[in-house]
This record gives C-alpha cells, structure tokens and sequence, in this order.
C-alpha cells in the first residue's frame, strides 16, 4: 500500500483494506474499517501479523464496558512482557518504569526491560546493564507520559500485545491523540484519577494498575532530636511549574508560621530548564526568608530519598498529579503528608492517612500546560493548608498516626508486593503470563 496518510485511509476504508487481502482475518477488518484504516496507516505489517490468528471476540460483562476486541497474540513469543519506558533517567516516569519492574520481579513474573533514551537526562546507572532492545515477548507495557504516544508510535511491536500504561495529569483525554489510543489493546491506568480520563473513550479497555512503591518492611521512626520542624517539598520545572504550584507551598507555610518562628524550615528541591521565570522568583523568596532553603539540581534516588527522610512533613500543593509520587515516596517514608486533595493523590491521601487540602476547580491558562484547552485543575486553599501546617506542627502525635495509618496504606495496596500480584491477574487475564 502506497498511500501513507492517514486522512485518505480515513476517507477510503474499505480501499485500505483490499491492500490487506491476503490476511487471514479479512472478517474482523471489515466489521471495524476505521481501525483497520488507523493500524495501516501505522504498520501495515504489523496489522497482518497482529490479526492473523482467527476470531477476535468482543468481552462483554457486567464489569468491563469497554467494547474494544481481544487481540490475538503471535505464535513463538516468549511469555510474559517488555517494560518499555524511560529506565535510565531520573525523572518520575522513569521512576515509575523502575518500579514497575521490582514489582514483576516479587511476583516472580517473566520480564525484559527496554529503554527510550532521553539525552541529559539519564543520571540513574542501575539499568544500564539491565535493557534488551531484542526481547520478544508477548506483550509489551509502554511507560509513557500520555502525549509521547503521537511519537513513539513507532516503537509498538508487531504481532504482540501492546498495553499502554499513561501518566496524564488533566481530567480528559485531548482528542488529537484518540487516533493514536487506537492502536493499543489495553490502558492500564497508574491511578484512578487517569483512569476516570478515559470515560469518555469506552472502545478501550482501560484496568487499574496502582505505580508501585518502595514500602520498607517496618514504618521508619521518627525523626529525632529536632531542633526544626522541616517541611519538604520537591519538582522538576520542567514537569510545569504552574502544574507544581510552589508559590501555594511558599504562601501556606509564611501564613502558618510568622516571621519571628525561627524554629520551622521550608526547603524546596528543584531542577529543570523550563522555569518560566519561577526559579528567580524562588530564589527572591528564600532571600527575603531565611526559613526557606532552595536546592536547585540534579541528585541521585538516594539523595533524595535522604531529604525526605531528614524532613517531618511533605506538602505538594499540586493543581494535579497523575500520581503524585512525592507524596506516595514521603508516606512510604513515615512521614506527615499535606496534599491538594485532587488528582491522584486522593488514591492514598485522606482524613485518615494525611492532610487534604481543599480546593476550587479553575481554567487553565494557555501557557500553563499542553492540551489546555477546555480543561481545568484545582486552586488549593493556601488558608486550609497553612491550617494542615499548623496542625502538623501543634500535634505531632496526630501527625504520627496520620502517617501510621498512609504507611499502612500503602503496604496493602500500593507496594511492589502488592502491585506485582495485580500484574500478575492482569497478564494472566491478557494471556500474557502463563496460568498456574
């Protein structure tokens, strides 16, 4: 087929598929020709190969409402899955893939790793030794940040089963990258919060798969010997400082503690290039407040696992997170969590194991995210956090149980244990790890 464009597929299903004549399974491309016009457009081969085993069915319970077809995986691929995703760098996604791979391995589950590079920004060593380019299993999880798939289409394998995992941190789904969703057998989704984005798409089979995190064995103590009550907070500009919203944190810890209490600390860490002019302002704030300590580069996990655990409260005052790994990495950590209570921080952040914080839904400014359009994000009330603070601060026994009760939490549902369990029912459910 020599018409590489997507709107003449489009325009001319039924003609996209006479270029698929000789596939075996001619029956299901002509019942969905918009999907078949879609995956020719992307890889012709890899749709014969895909679709070459007989029959997809539709699954229809009273649990799932997607209507999106079972794809039949390729003959002679080895079981179990590809992490694919940015392993090597130290951003939250590739956090995220990492963890995803510890869970595997405590479920016992038959993986391989491959990574996407990200020039700059590969500052974690421990998988360098780790990712297969070559692998061939039959399923592959993308670790992606939702709009990389309009240019990592590309990477899907051919005649596997391709499940996408997305970190997205606005309520819907822009619709430039439906086409793109198209091309994906399952979403598993890191959050409820992302999950819920995809209500509106029910042709795609979307199951929740929480990010694991690393929970020690036993609640760590806590800090001894305080001088200072430390409160920490940490982002990367180039996630959107707007989307972060340190000015909240900076607002809610001045209105908490006057000038004069000298005993209280606020350190922020950061790094990233895309500041919008947000780093000189920080900086400006910490040298009017000496209370307010900047930390502006790159560390290590453990470096930062080292601030978190020197600290005794987090805040992330977020106008939306897809997950929220600050606040999941601080509960796991023993400590007092005060965050926004929206986006995907509410899968673990509430009266019993933390501090929410109330907000107003708001519009998004142009500049503030992509896909802005239409879409909106919490305001945190900087008066109800100031008061969380206090709280925090008064009450350090309340705080202590607070973070009992999210590092309990987090044991049950959230760690690598628990997460690699639900992987495992969900390959097995996707034919993808062989049944005991």
């Amino acid at each position: 087929m020599h018409h590489n464009n997507l709107k003449w597929a489009s325009r001319h299903p039924r003609k996209a598929i006479q270029s698929l004549f000789r596939m075996e399974n001619i029956k299901w491309a002509i019942r969905h020709p918009r999907k078949a016009a879609i995956t020719v457009f992307y890889d012709r081969h890899a749709f014969v190969a895909k679709h070459q085993a007989a029959g997809q069915t539709i699954q229809k319970t009273a649990n799932d409402t997607s209507r999106r077809a079972d794809a039949p995986i390729g003959r002679h691929l080895r079981e179990g899955i590809t992490i694919t995703g940015y392993l090597r760098s130290e951003i939250g996604l590739g956090q995220a893939a990492r963890n995803l791979s510890y869970a595997a391995d405590r479920a016992q589950l038959p993986i391989s790793m491959r990574h996407l590079p990200i020039p700059g920004r590969e500052n974690e060593p421990e998988f360098a030794t780790k990712c297969n380019d070559t692998a061939r299993r039959r399923g592959n999880l993308f670790v992606l940040g939702l709009p990389a798939i309009s240019t990592n289409h590309t990477e899907l394998q051919t005649g596997q089963s391709n499940i996408l995992y997305p970190f997205w941190e606005l309520p819907s789904i822009p619709k430039d990258l439906f086409q793109y969703l198209e091309a994906y057998d399952e979403v598993w989704a890191p959050s409820r919060f992302i999950a819920s984005a995809f209500d509106d798409r029910p042709g795609i089979r979307v199951r929740f798969l929480p990010v694991p995190v690393r929970v020690p064995s036993m609640i760590p103590p806590t800090r001894l010997n305080r001088t200072k009550f430390r409160i920490f907070t940490f982002f990367d500009f180039d996630s959107f400082g707007a989307r972060k919203n340190p000015q909240a944190s900076v607002a809610a810890f001045q209105a908490a503690f006057s000038r004069d209490k000298d005993d209280v600390e606020l350190t922020i860490k950061t790094r990233g290039e895309n500041d919008k002019g947000l780093r000189k302002w920080l900086n400006e704030v910490a040298a009017n407040d000496n209370r307010i300590k900047i930390i502006d580069q790159t560390f290590s996990r453990k470096e930062v696992d080292n601030l978190i655990i020197n600290c005794d409260t987090f805040i992330s005052m977020h106008r939306s997170e897809g997950f929220g790994f600050g606040a999941a990495e601080a509960l796991a950590a023993g400590k007092a969590v005060i965050a926004t209570d929206y986006g995907g921080t509410t899968d673990f952040i509430n009266e019993n194991t933390g501090y929410p914080v109330p907000y107003d839904l708001i519009p998004l400014k142009t500049r503030d995210y992509i896909h802005s359009m239409g879409q909106s994000w919490a305001d945190p009330s900087i008066e109800a956090a100031s008061i969380a603070l206090r709280a925090a601060y008064d009450s350090p026994d309340s705080a202590r149980k607070k973070a009992v009760n999210g590092f309990n939490l987090l044991n049950k549902e959230f760690s690598t244990t628990a997460v690699g369990e639900k992987m495992k029912f969900l390959m097995k459910t996707a034919g993808l790890a062989n049944k005991p």
